[in-house]
């Protein structure tokens, strides 16, 4: 209770949002979209949409962000769960947050294979609305994860300056949940920029409309990387299989479901009722995540050059797909 009372006076309920002032905030996103973004579903005096996240969001994504709406249990791949601060398809690597653009680039084009529509008929400022809402219900999501791991370790009722019988040093709500907490959620993003992946110009020599198009340097590249491919060095045959059906590995769970449990343990004893007591708690029941099938054309992050390039250079955050191996690829080689 606590933590939800915490919760609620950092961030407001989900029909009237705000943000408590930290530093950095105003660089993270606009407060004043978040009255547009959340509460139920109007117009205001000028005809402009409100509840835009309960309008277009909330049935896969649920109220919270935490990816369980009414509909997520039907859809495969299941929604994306706001409060783990980790998102697939990104121009950072993994581990770090998405850029601004990143959102965008999701909320325009959509999320191929899967349940995510393009919104790119929405006005430029209701998409601003959305992605400064997707970030409020992340920031709100990894504030109470940090609370429920650390709640053991904190209590956040008493004086500045007290200690308890042990000697360790408490603090109170406001130094605590926004000097401590908020602080470093809202610094870890405000680093995304700085730490988006640069992506070099793609030669002419392989561009088939460039005058400097050269059709064997093409061929000969292309059979360079399907060396790569079956190599120890890049391992792509690991996982993506050596027909390219993504059948590489079939047993394997992204980290939204590993959180809880790590799944491959089926034969376990404990398998059974971890499982029982996870779906019991609210979680959707475990699916394997398979590796793409290059055959097939589609690719969830898009399938521009420059996608594919992040893709493997930055690896697939919350999945199987690791960074790629700076120490054995070098630039030329991605």
């Amino acid at each position: 209770q606590a933590i939800a009372d915490s919760l609620q006076a950092m961030f407001g309920t989900p029909d009237e949002p705000f943000f408590v002032p930290v530093e950095g905030l105003s660089d993270l996103l606009e407060v004043r979209h978040l009255g547009q973004a959340a509460g139920p579903v109007s117009s205001d005096e000028y005809g402009n949409g409100q509840g835009l996240f309960r309008q277009h969001c909330v049935h896969c994504h649920g109220v919270t962000g935490n990816g369980r709406g009414p509909t997520a249990a039907f859809l495969n791949p299941y929604p994306r769960d706001f409060s783990m601060g980790k998102f697939k398809f990104t121009s950072t690597p993994v581990g770090v947050k998405p850029t601004t653009e990143d959102l965008r680039r999701i909320l325009m084009n959509g999320v191929a294979g899967t349940s995510m529509p393009s919104f790119a008929l929405l006005s430029e400022g209701e998409i601003e609305a959305l992605i400064d809402y997707v970030k409020y219900l992340s920031v709100r999501g990894e504030v109470e994860r940090q609370l429920m791991i650390q709640s053991n370790d904190f209590d956040f009722q008493t004086e500045d300056g007290a200690t308890d019988e042990e000697g360790v040093a408490s603090f109170t709500a406001s130094d605590f949940l926004v000097g401590e907490v908020l602080t470093d959620v809202v610094d870890i993003w405000l680093m995304a920029d700085e730490m988006a992946t640069a992506v070099p110009e793609r030669p002419e020599k392989f561009d088939r409309f460039s005058e400097s198009f050269d059709a064997a340097e093409l061929a000969a590249s292309v059979d360079r990387g399907r060396k790569l491919y079956f190599s120890n060095e890049a391992q792509c045959v690991k996982c993506h299989g050596p027909s390219q059906l993504g059948d590489g590995q079939t047993n394997d769970y992204d980290d939204w479901t590993k959180e809880f449990f790590d799944w491959k343990q089926s034969d376990n004893e404990s398998f059974a009722p971890m499982m029982k007591a996870y779906l019991a708690l609210g979680g959707l029941k475990p699916r394997n995540i398979l590796p793409r099938n290059l055959r097939k054309g589609v690719y969830r992050g898009g399938r521009r050059p420059v996608d594919l390039y992040w893709r493997i250079h930055n690896g697939i955050d919350g999945s199987g797909m690791p960074e790629s191996n700076k120490a054995a690829l070098n630039e030329d080689d991605l």
